[in-house]
């Protein structure tokens, strides 16, 4: 549980847009006693107010893994498999608000898995990145980030801009890597 990992005295900011996962969240946070983990319904962008989420459905029940924020995507990229899909309206904020509103004084660790929004996630922190230089834990998969345009290549040229070096699982360890390739999803990012 992320929750025991902070410690007694380290706070858990989860930020979940779809209302099914983030009505789980919460009751699971309660019944384990996670009182320092907090729960917002929002997606993360580099912008601020009310955006729409595609939720695929197959055999009418939703693919919450699957949904991705339609501001900024050119068409449904992998998602075009799916027959149908809902919109679902969320508030969408910025890595840089959370922290602030929360009074975070320091934020430690940033992990994200938004299906290809993770350079808007990033421009949305030009705050936080640079002052808190928190460790990153990112999904990056050029099959999500092209339905926005974006290359692997930008996410990491973007951190990189902030002094970051990315690393990527070899053998049971983190291993610095020069550049993000297609045959790995997660990479950690040290400032």
């Amino acid at each position: 549980m992320p929750g025991a990992l902070a410690g007694s005295s380290g706070r858990v900011h989860s930020v979940e847009p779809l209302p099914g996962p983030c009505r789980r969240l919460r009751v699971t946070a309660r019944l384990l006693g996670a009182r320092n983990v907090t729960v917002h319904r929002a997606a993360l962008g580099d912008w601020c107010g009310r955006g729409r989420l595609s939720l695929p459905v197959r055999r009418g029940l939703p693919v919450q893994g699957r949904a991705y924020l339609t501001e900024g995507a050119h068409g449904p990229g992998l998602d075009a498999e799916f027959r149908a899909s809902r919109t679902v309206v969320a508030p969408v904020r910025t890595l840089d608000q959370p922290a602030r509103e929360s009074g975070l004084e320091r934020p430690a660790c940033v992990k994200a898995d938004v299906k290809g929004t993770e350079l808007a996630v990033l421009k949305g922190g030009p705050a936080t990145l640079p002052r808190h230089r928190p460790t990153l834990l990112l999904e990056i998969e050029h099959r999500h980030l092209a339905k926005y345009g974006v290359h692997p290549a930008d996410v990491a040229r973007h951190l990189r801009s902030f002094g970051y070096q990315a690393h990527r699982r070899r053998h049971g360890h983190w291993v610095p890597v020069s550049h993000v390739t297609d045959d790995c999803r997660t990479y950690l990012f040290t400032a």
